[in-house]
């Protein structure tokens, strides 16, 4: 049989009062002024028992084996917690958990183990830890931690206070991706910084620090860089390639602009390709580079002879100190005359000599390269290969490593299929473009909450803190 017992010599002389005032009904009522107002246990609590708080509390539940108290409403709250000043609830265990929120409503997304929410300025839900995680979300099968506002979604900051380079977020796992992000309109992923890169990618394995897809059969990148005034994008390895470009069928680079550089360029051949003088706006023009085994430079001009069949030309004042090993190439125009080198190079000049008088002379000089660089960096002609793989298959080799890094970016179900159209001579794009519409219904996340969704949600919790009982 339930049983009141209540005495205590010092009583506080409150009443209790409803808000305008009056005096309020209640069924029980605890009052005291130095200890606990209402005190009830549960079970047998052991003699001379030291763990039980005193003048804490208005009302003091205890139970032994059972929860101290317990609340319950068949259509509102079960537990109600309200301060004027303070803390509207505080929960706390020695070793076990402070509060826990537990659901048992099916339907997901209708209800919630706990629920923050912030009429003012505050924020709904905070967690705090000296040393340890602040808020910890976990899910079986489903999202460990989700954010949802019209604005941030999920914001992570680190203060740094022990001086190390920690991330403001952190995500890990066994055998996806850390960190994944989607976006219907804008970016996937942005990384921002004031004073560092905006994104870093490092990888410990053999694949690549960074690695951008663009699956579709629209013009895309699969990496773009761009900058104000600095480097667009800036390729750098200690012993391998800084830059490297491969193609199955277009081209392996296009540059717009002009283009430095300071090594060696080797290639399988070369020449250039210019609109048509004669029909520049149907046809183009192209010529092949002249080659050589030797670093040569070439100097062209022409001369006349004065009346005693002499003439005196003048090359650059750095030749000699640029060239070595010098050749001569003669024409007589206009007139059958003989032509010779009368004197060689000295001091940047060489003479020319014809057996009749102003006889015109077609000159040309060659000389080989012999500036400190060229001396250093001499290109050997005949090498044998350091493998038995030619350049077709080193270029097959890298197509297909290209292959390989597109199917791992793939969802698992779409790279059987996937690898059909991007092995083919020629891309399906009506095949790419329904690969590329199942990619795009692959989200791994859940289905996101539209920012109308939000409003209705947060006027119907405003709604019901409202209707909440106030302290006066």
């Amino acid at each position: 049989m339930a049983r009141v017992t209540g005495f205590e010599p010092n009583n506080s002389g409150q009443q209790p009062i409803d808000s305008n005032g009056d005096p309020a009904g209640v069924g029980v009522w605890g009052d005291s002024d130095t200890g606990v107002g209402v005190f009830g246990t549960s079970g047998t609590l052991a003699p001379g028992d030291s763990d039980i708080p005193v003048a804490i509390a208005g009302v003091e539940g205890h139970g032994t084996a059972v929860p101290g108290v317990v609340g319950r409403s068949i259509t509102d709250a079960g537990v109600t917690g309200e301060s004027v000043q303070g803390l509207g609830m505080l929960g706390r265990g020695n070793s076990g958990t402070g509060v826990l929120g537990v659901t048992f409503n099916p339907s997901p997304g209708d209800a919630s183990g706990v629920f923050g929410s912030s009429v003012a300025e505050g924020n709904g839900v905070t967690g705090f830890v000296g040393s340890q995680t602040g808020v910890v979300g976990s899910s079986v099968r489903g999202t460990g931690v989700r954010g949802t506002s019209t604005k941030i979604g999920v914001l992570g900051e680190s203060a740094g206070g022990d001086r190390q380079n920690w991330p403001g977020v952190l995500g890990r796992s066994p055998r996806g991706a850390g960190v994944q992000g989607e976006g219907d309109g804008g970016a996937g992923v942005r990384g921002t910084s004031n004073t560092d890169h905006g994104m870093t990618g490092v990888t410990f394995g053999s694949a690549s620090g960074s690695n951008g897809l663009h699956f579709s059969s629209q013009p895309g990148s699969g990496a773009a860089g761009t900058s104000v005034v600095g480097v667009g994008v800036d390729g750098f390895s200690f012993t391998g390639t800084g830059v490297r470009g491969a193609s199955n069928s277009g081209l392996a680079g296009e540059f717009f602009g002009n283009i430095k550089v300071s090594g060696t360029v080797m290639k399988s051949g070369g020449g250039f390709v210019i609109d048509h003088p004669l029909d520049p706006d149907n046809r183009t023009l192209a010529h092949s580079f002249v080659e050589s085994p030797d670093m040569l430079n070439v100097y062209v001009g022409t001369v006349t002879t004065d009346d005693s069949g002499a003439a005196d030309v003048a090359l650059p004042d750095y030749f000699e100190a640029l060239n070595g090993d010098p050749h001569y190439q003669l024409t007589v125009v206009g007139d059958i005359a003989q032509a010779i080198v009368s004197s060689e190079l000295r001091d940047n000049r060489f003479g020319i000599r014809t057996d009749r008088p102003h006889t015109k002379v077609c000159w040309q000089v060659t000389g080989v390269r012999r500036d400190a660089w060229a001396q250093a960096n001499r290109i050997p002609v005949e090498e044998r290969k350091e493998d038995a793989m030619s350049a077709q298959d080193q270029s097959n080799t890298r197509v297909a490593e290209a292959r390989r890094r597109l199917l791992a970016a793939l969802p698992d179900h779409l790279r059987d299929s996937s690898a059909a159209v991007v092995s083919a001579a020629h891309v399906d794009t009506a095949e790419l473009d329904r690969l590329v519409a199942e990619a795009v219904r692959s989200t791994t996340g859940p289905e996101p909450t539209s920012a109308e969704q939000l409003e209705r949600d947060w006027r119907r919790v405003e709604s019901d803190i409202r209707e909440m009982p106030r302290a006066s």
